[in-house]
């Protein structure tokens, strides 16, 4: 069913798009120099970064194009990634350094408070009628 979003969800996801697309593109041309300030693996850095970039890129379509089942999808990713950047900073896999901790938790938390403003503006979007 086609949507017409609230101006809310249509930043949200627009938001979401531009800080996806520029993260990854980040973490794949500066892997190198960030891993040894982060303590992460500069595979890991880098595999994320690849990753994200055509999620990013099709974020910018479906904030055009928005649908409840496509932004539910969204919402449902952005909250597997907070939830999965918690656990990875809970676990032994990584050592990061007090920096690197604290970048986990500023993008989970920058991640969740973007899919907060998707969620709230998906509940305020009203659904087209078929003609």
């Amino acid at each position: 069913m086609p949507l017409k979003p609230h101006p809310l969800l249509r930043y949200a996801l627009l938001v979401d798009a531009l800080t996806s697309t520029v993260f990854a593109l980040g973490l794949v041309l500066l892997a190198g120099l960030l891993f040894p300030l982060l303590g992460l693996p500069e595979g890991l850095l880098r595999g994320i970064g690849v990753g994200l970039l055509p999620y990013g890129l099709a974020l910018f379509w479906i904030a055009r194009h928005p649908s409840p089942v496509w932004v539910k999808a969204v919402i449902g990713l952005n909250l597997f990634w907070v939830a999965d950047s918690l656990v990875l900073l809970g676990s032994k896999l990584i050592a990061p350094t007090a920096l690197g901790a604290a970048f986990i938790l500023v993008q989970a938390a920058a991640v969740g408070g973007v899919t907060l403003a998707q969620i709230i503006g998906l509940r305020r979007s009203n659904p087209l009628q078929a003609r």
